[in-house]
This record gives structure tokens, C-alpha cells and sequence, in this order.
């Protein structure tokens, strides 16, 4: 799971209430900055759109307020980080050019934008992406047929699982309920491994991925 710290809220961005906002990230990160299931820290959801901002006509005071904001955000990122080294962190941005904008993009771990364009529907004139750029697929797929074709260990299966699961979720090429990655870290975890079980796994992967990529 991933826990969003702020949402939008008009009076945090003012520096005189940091404080504020720094104590309660403090006591979220020491509550569940040590849960097994946390995957990474959002530190704000979509902090360009929302009404502090969009409800201003005059531009000057707009962006004024967007500098506000941008300010506010790359300071928790550096809070967080200080309170919590071990886990990743990212920023849960509307579009991709607000990572530019905000100059966020050198400080997280992970890259999020949510991307809302009607050519991303899964419609039949969809646009798929094509996760096969510069041969990943390719990689992916020789890494895990070796790994299948010899007396590879649990943790070479996964290896290659994680490769191939990594590219069908980037590509919105499998369902999220229950995404590949999580079940490969219930593997890890696991204290006995079936390697039976996890190569028919990692099989199943390789072959979505094989057919989204046309690769026969």
C-alpha cells in the first residue's frame, strides 16, 4: 500500500503553519512507517488542482500561490525523508510536467502522475503504450525462459518474475485488485518456496507479456 500524507488543504501551505503539518506527518510515519505493507510514502495527492488554486482569475496572485504550494511540497519531501530514510517516497502529481514544474523530480523515488486523458480508456480505440521500448520485453522474457529452462532457485524465478511483472504494470496490461509484484513479495516472504509453483507463475506472466507484446 501507499499512504497519501496531505490532501489539499488551503491553510497548510502557509509557512507559519509547517509546524503544524510537520507533527502530524511525524506521528503517521511513527505509526505506520514500519507496517510490512507500506510500498511508499505519497507525500501530497495532486497538488496543482484544487481550489486554493483554480479558484484565483488573477494570474500574478496564481501563481504566486502555485510557488506556495511547490514550496510546501518540496519541504515535506525533505521532512519525510529525514523522519523516514528507509522507505520510498514519491509525490502524487496530476500531470507529468507538474514533476518539472514543482522541481520534484530529482527528489523522490518514484515518479506518479494520474494520468486522466480520454485516449488512456480502455476502449477499443485505446492507445496502448508499448512496453517493448528499446527491447525490455525482449529482455524480460529471455531472462525469465532461462530461468524456466534450468534449475533455476526461488529467488532467480522471482528475479525474473519481478522483471516481466514490472513491465505489465507499467503498461496497464494486467488487473491492479491483486497486482503481479504484490504476489511476488508474499513469495519472498513465504518461509518455504514451491518452486513448482512460482516457475507455472512466472510462466503465466511471460506469456500476458508475450502476447501484449506480440511476441511469438
Amino acid at each position: 500500500m501507499s499512504k497519501t500524507l496531505f490532501s489539499p488543504i488551503p491553510g497548510c501551505f502557509f509557512e507559519e503553519n509547517w509546524e503544524i503539518g510537520e507533527r502530524y506527518v511525524a506521528d503517521i510515519i511513527s505509526a505506520v512507517g514500519s507496517h510490512p505493507g507500506l510500498l511508499f510514502w505519497d507525500v501530497m495527492n495532486e497538488p496543482s488542482w484544487h481550489g486554493f488554486l483554480l479558484s484565483v482569475d488573477d494570474e500574478e496572485e496564481r501563481q504566486r500561490r502555485y510557488e506556495m504550494v511547490r514550496k510546501f511540497v518540496r519541504h515535506f519531501i525533505t521532512f519525510v525523508r529525514q523522519k523516514d530514510p528507509v522507505n520510498a517516497l514519491g509525490v502524487g502529481h496530476t500531470f507529468i510536467e507538474d514533476t518539472e514544474y514543482s522541481r520534484t523530480g530529482e527528489m523522490v523515488d518514484i515518479i506518479i502522475f494520474h494520468d486522466y486523458l480520454e485516449a488512456r480508456s480502455r476502449g477499443e480505440t485505446a492507445l496502448l503504450p508499448d512496453v517493448n521500448q528499446e527491447g525490455h520485453a525482449d529482455k524480460a522474457i529471455r531472462m525469465a525462459e532461462d530461468a524456466m529452462n534450468k534449475k533455476a532457485s526461488a529467488e532467480e524465478l522471482l528475479e525474473a518474475a519481478e522483471y516481466v511483472a514490472n513491465l505489465l504494470e507499467a503498461g496497464e496490461l494486467v488487473p491492479m485488485a491483486l497486482p503481479p509484484t504484490a504476489r511476488i513479495v508474499a513469495y519472498r516472504r513465504g518461509e518455504k518456496k514451491d518452486i513448482k509453483e512460482i516457475r507455472s507463475f512466472l510462466y503465466g506472466l511471460t506469456k500476458q507479456l508475450k502476447t501484449a507484446c506480440e511476441i511469438f
